[in-house]
């Protein structure tokens, strides 16, 4: 059981315009697909292999409630999810399993980590959505960012 790399992150946003415009403009992002759901509407951007899948309606109110703008997903790729789901939940963890998504892991505060096998999708997309493709798009754009390899977790102290 080994998890390989980060799929992508999701971003929690109230201002989904202001956010996208930051990340496209000043960070280098390319708008490669688009998914609306009842409940919220999601923008996928990638620059080298990194994916952000920034995310903004009534359906995450409560995490922008409880926490303001801010990564609500890790999406992990796993070589075998199920040992990986099993692992988690021996450690401590809660485990969600979504029909569409696979397996959610609790992770720090309400930080979430959706495990996805390593043959995760043909077309490159994050499995769960219905997302509609950006007309002429690069699937793999480039830019300064290649790979995210690493995330840093701040907790606050005791008192």
């Amino acid at each position: 059981m080994a998890v390989h790399d980060i799929a992508y992150v999701e971003l929690y946003t109230r201002d989904k315009v202001s956010a996208l415009d930051y990340l496209v403009s000043a960070m280098g992002f390319t708008r490669v697909a688009d998914s609306v759901e009842f409940d919220r509407s999601s923008v996928l951007l990638r620059q080298g292999e990194v994916q952000l899948i920034v995310t903004s309606g009534r359906g995450i109110w409560t995490f922008l409630d409880e926490h303001g703008d801010g990564v609500a997903d890790i999406a992990l790729i796993c070589d075998d999810v199920r040992t990986t789901s099993d692992a988690a939940t021996a450690a401590g963890a809660t485990v969600t399993t979504f029909a569409k998504r696979g397996p959610v892991v609790s992770g720090v505060g309400d930080v979430c980590h959706t495990l996805l096998p390593a043959d995760d999708s043909a077309t490159g997309l994050p499995v769960g959505r219905n997302w509609v493709v950006a007309p002429g798009a690069p699937m793999r754009p480039t830019g300064r960012i290649q790979r995210l390899d690493h995330v840093a977790v701040c907790l606050e102290g005791a008192a």
